[in-house]
């Protein structure tokens, strides 16, 4: 939980994770809100000597790290009497524990806060006794605020990490916020705590909205959200739009980056590997015997899509024609899709289609049931003749709402650079999959035509 350092010659560094950390040594707080004893005072002793310590304190939101650090500064009574009087006046004011001291608010920043009008889950604290000095830092589980701290000067030496904050759903990505952080920041430390960015954080639109102020886009701007096929939709979306003269310009994909609250909803459901979590670098591997699930992941991207004669007119380097897309529900089962969807979508997407697909990016998630329920649908599209097919989440991973918009773009570097990717990790080819021209090693290949296949939840 924390980090301690000297200053000066012979600097030193140690990890100390004092919420966790059970020694002999170890004693309780007194009327604390923890529930275990923390093993402070033996770590404090052991570097009586050094002048500086720094804690850098990461985790879930409300778990006792700032009221463990507040307590042990409040405990030293060498806080100034400046800083005292306003965790007193605060504790009254905004402190969670009645008439009691609430020890969380030294490292709170509320001072600081005010000042900006905003509300933020970090703070920054400095606090310097006639023994030794005080740096706290104390990010509760979001990565962006710790790196957005390490850019001051004050905060140079401060550097930590924590679980990835929520991502936006439609025109970039597939779903809501982080799990449960406003409903628990508002249960235990009030709606000032909860913050004015939460929404424009976490509504659905959020990527869109984002891209839209950043660059100025006074065009049409609106986000779509269908599970795991979403950016797959929006470029679809896009294509009609400039198809029916309503855009001559559009940027088109999703984004997506999950809190691990989110994450933990999938492995509740099974869907995510668990047999290779020794071997994570390998635990997606689609069409292998022994797959269990997916490996989930995160990023985002963009396609450009343009009117041709536009783009001639204004010397753009065109990368591909999009040919078709198809988009159906095969409306069977939430989770369980039958591929009757599938098989009617592929063929949409190939209508007027007067030339081959000479390969095929699957959607293959690496699940038991998924990944042989495409393959049933290719048969059943391409008869006996399937192009040559892969699944690059074997590489990737599951980044759900992004995911079609980061295949179309691996697809499209097949198409410029002339190879097709295998599908990575496959150590034994499950049986159903057996007579599948699934490649198992890139390979070079003269492309002309390529298909990239989408689909997600609720049988989208």
């Amino acid at each position: 939980m924390g980090q301690e350092s000297g200053v000066g010659n012979g600097e030193s560094e140690q990890q100390f994770a004092a919420n966790v950390v059970m020694t002999e040594n170890a004693f309780a707080i007194p009327d604390s809100r923890l529930p275990n004893p923390v093993a402070i005072g033996a770590y404090l002793h052991q570097h009586e000597s050094k002048p500086l310590l720094r804690f850098i304190t990461c985790g879930s939101v409300d778990d006792g790290k700032s009221t463990l650090i507040g307590r042990l500064l409040y405990d030293s009574k060498r806080l100034f009497d400046d800083q005292l009087a306003a965790l007193e006046s605060d504790s009254r004011r905004h402190g969670t524990q009645g008439e009691g001291i609430d020890y969380a608010l030294l490292m709170d920043g509320l001072a600081a806060e005010r000042e900006q009008g905003i509300t933020i889950d970090v703070a920054y604290r400095y606090f310097d006794t006639d023994q030794r000095k005080f740096i706290v830092a104390d990010c509760p589980g979001h990565e962006q605020y710790t790196r957005n701290m390490a850019t001051g000067a004050s905060t140079a030496d401060v550097a930590g990490g924590g679980g990835g904050g929520g991502g936006g759903g439609g025109g970039g990505g597939g779903g809501g916020g982080g799990g449960g952080g406003p409903a628990d920041l508002l249960r235990n430390r009030g709606v000032r705590k909860v913050g004015p960015y939460m929404v424009p954080r976490t509504m659905c639109s959020a990527v869109s909205a984002s891209l839209a102020t950043a660059f100025k886009i006074r065009g049409l701007s609106y986000s779509l959200s269908a599970a795991c096929a979403t950016s797959a939709h929006c470029i679809g979306a896009a294509a009609d739009l400039i198809r029916h003269g309503a855009q001559d310009v559009m940027f088109a994909g999703g984004g997506e980056e999950l809190h691990w609250t989110m994450s933990v909803m999938f492995d509740a459901m099974g869907a995510l590997s668990t047999g290779f979590n020794d071997r994570p670098a390998v635990a997606s591997r689609p069409y292998d015997a022994q797959r269990d699930g997916f490996v989930i992941g995160s990023g985002g991207g963009m396609l450009v899509l343009e009117d041709y004669d536009h783009a001639v007119a204004r010397g753009a380097r065109i990368h591909a024609e999009l040919l078709g897309y198809g988009v159906t529900s095969d409306g069977a089962d939430m989770v369980a899709p039958s591929g009757e969807g599938a098989v009617r979508c592929m063929h949409m997407a190939m209508q007027g289609l007067e030339r081959p697909i000479d390969y095929l990016n699957t959607h293959g998630t690496s699940t038991p049931l998924g990944d042989v329920t495409e393959l049933g649908a290719v048969r059943e599209v391409f008869g006996d003749n399937a192009p040559p097919l892969s699944s690059t989440k074997a590489l990737s991973g599951h980044s759900l709402g992004a995911a079609s918009v980061h295949e179309a773009i691996y697809s499209l570097l097949m198409l410029r650079d002339g190879f097709m990717a295998g599908s990575a990790h496959i150590d034994e080819l499950d049986p159903r999959a057996e007579g599948f021209p699934i490649l198992r090693q890139t390979q070079d290949a003269t492309l002309n035509t390529v298909m990239s296949n989408s689909f997600g939840f609720g049988g989208t």
